[in-house]
C-alpha cells in the first residue's frame, strides 16, 4: 500500500499534520547555532513514512508562522515560539503539489494521559538540549483546561512556619474571645504639654549656645 492509497488530512489540500522530529536531527537550527529564523523538521502524516526509510535528517524544514502579538523583530518585538519535539502541528504547504515548502500554522495541546515512545510519529518529552526541569513545576507537560499546576517553594511538612494559633498563644492573647483581652493603648500626651517640652528644650539650647559663644 502506498501513501496515494490512504486517506489523511490534508490529502487533496495544501495543508497537513505532523510531528516535530527529534532534537538530535536539529539541535544546530533549535540552539541558533546554524540555519536562519524558526524553522523545525517536521514529520508530516501521509508524506513522510513511519519508518526510517527516508532519515530525519533528510526531512525538509518547516518555517514557522508567528501570531499577530508574537512580533516580526522589527523594533524589537518579539516572541519566541515554544515548540519542542514531538509536538503534534499543523500547517500548510507555501509551494502546493510540490509540497517542499512547509510552515507551521498551529500546534495541538498535549494531555495527560499522553504516552511517549520513540516511533516517528509517537510523542517525545520536551526537556532535552538546554530545557531542563524546574524544581517547582518538576516534569509538567501537559496542556488541559484545568490549567497549570501551582508551584510551591516550600513543602508543608518542611515549613518551620508556626500556625496562628501558635502565634496567638506565644502572644498572650487568649484563643477565645474574651472582653479586655487586648491592653489598652498607651494614651498620647496632650499637645499642650508637648509643646512646653519643645519650647524648654529650644531654650536650654539656646542658653548653651550663648554661654559658649562667651568663651
Amino acid at each position: 500500500m502506498t501513501t496515494s492509497d490512504l486517506d489523511f488530512y490534508g490529502l487533496n489540500t495544501n495543508e497537513w499534520i505532523g510531528m516535530i522530529l527529534p532534537y538530535e536531527s536539529q539541535d544546530d537550527q533549535i540552539d541558533g547555532d546554524a540555519g536562519f529564523g524558526y524553522r523545525y523538521r517536521v514529520a508530516i502524516m501521509g508524506n513522510h513514512p513511519s519508518d526510517n526509510s527516508i532519515k530525519d535528517e533528510d526531512i525538509v524544514f518547516a518555517t514557522t508562522a508567528l501570531g499577530v502579538s508574537d512580533g516580526t523583530g522589527a523594533g524589537n518585538r518579539q516572541r519566541k515560539p515554544a515548540l519542542s519535539q514531538g509536538d503534534v502541528v499543523m500547517g500548510k504547504f507555501l509551494d502546493g503539489n510540490r509540497k517542499q515548502n512547509p510552515v507551521i500554522t498551529n500546534s495541538l495541546g498535549r494531555t495527560a494521559g499522553i504516552k511517549y515512545g520513540r516511533g516517528r510519529f509517537e510523542s517525545k518529552t520536551g526537556f532535552v538540549g538546554s530545557t531542563k526541569e524546574n524544581n517547582l513545576l518538576k516534569r509538567q507537560e501537559t496542556s488541559e483546561a484545568d490549567g497549570i499546576c501551582s508551584p510551591k517553594a516550600i513543602s508543608p511538612s518542611k515549613s518551620n512556619r508556626k500556625s496562628p494559633l501558635e502565634q496567638l498563644k506565644k502572644s498572650g492573647i487568649p484563643l477565645e474571645a474574651t472582653v479586655g483581652a487586648i491592653p489598652k493603648p498607651i494614651p498620647k500626651p496632650p499637645v499642650d504639654d508637648m509643646q512646653s517640652e519643645i519650647d524648654q528644650a529650644l531654650a536650654e539650647n539656646a542658653a548653651q549656645e550663648t554661654e559658649f559663644n562667651m568663651f
